[in-house]
């Protein structure tokens, strides 16, 4: 798994490709946990490179979301794949997330 951090109108953009599991997921989250503790006000995960993710994914998205929501930060998930979205839904985590097509309408909505 590769995570990379940009800005872009005010929002952190998170890219992560490869995997997203028990292995991998605590350099997600350390990454995640980073912007909510410096309270970025927009988190944008693009998901796009994504070939699979597990609950421990799961579980790191859920946490950053958690972390931002005290000072009103918001945690948006970008382009996520058909598998990715099968996870998601499964995990009925569609309502709790906003979910966008993509990363240029994650960072406007």
């Amino acid at each position: 798994m590769k995570v990379d951090t940009r800005f872009s109108a005010g929002a952190a953009i998170v890219s992560v490709s490869g995997e997203v599991d028990m292995f991998t997921s605590p350099d997600l989250r350390h990454e995640l946990q980073r912007l909510t503790e410096d309270a970025v006000p927009r988190i944008v995960v693009d998901l796009k490179e994504v070939n699979f993710m597990d609950s421990s994914g799961i579980a790191t998205l859920v946490q950053a979301l958690k972390e931002a929501r005290p000072f009103g930060g918001k945690v948006v998930l970008a382009a996520p794949g058909e598998t990715v979205m099968r996870v998601l839904r499964l995990a009925n985590l569609t309502s709790l997330f906003s979910v966008h097509e993509t990363v240029e309408g994650a960072i406007e909505g």
